[in-house]
């Protein structure tokens, strides 16, 4: 695995720019990582015609299961804790997607504006992996390549 990018099975791999620090953020290893697109619902009801429906974009959440590999994400919620508290603005950052498609080509995609925050720190248990779990938010996705 990348240092400064997760890798998801063979074909799929994410990395952090981190808006606070300036530089790409450790993921860890992680496990998974599920992005929805949401969406706003439009209905247009003319008084003489049928209804006219169509959705607006309403940014991606995304959630990821990491399994820690050192303190990265319980410093990570401190300083974002601690910027909050402070009346610091925790500035957005990107996400990055790489997708190897079956043909072999390389697809890139960029969440903008992401922050995302840390909800489960790991149950830490003998003889167990600590597992993180954190999810965000991106106002828009773009395709980079």
């Amino acid at each position: 695995m990348p240092s400064n990018a997760g890798t998801i099975g063979v074909d799929y791999s994410v990395s952090f720019f981190d808006g606070v620090t300036g530089q790409l953020q450790d993921l860890g290893d992680v496990q998974s990582f599920q992005m929805t697109a949401l969406k706003h619902d439009l209905k247009n009801m003319p008084y003489n015609g049928d209804p006219v429906y169509d959705y607006i974009s309403d940014g991606h959440r995304c959630t990821f299961t990491i399994t820690r590999t050192n303190s990265n994400w319980d410093s990570f919620q401190v300083t974002r804790e601690a910027n909050i508290r402070n009346g610091i603005k925790n500035t957005a950052g990107v996400l990055n997607k790489s997708i190897i498609n079956a043909d072999g080509t390389i697809s890139r995609f960029q969440y903008q504006n992401f922050v995302f925050w840390v909800e489960d720190l790991g149950d830490v248990s003998r003889e167990k992996l600590v597992q993180v779990k954190a999810s965000g938010y991106a106002s828009r996705m773009v395709q980079i390549a």
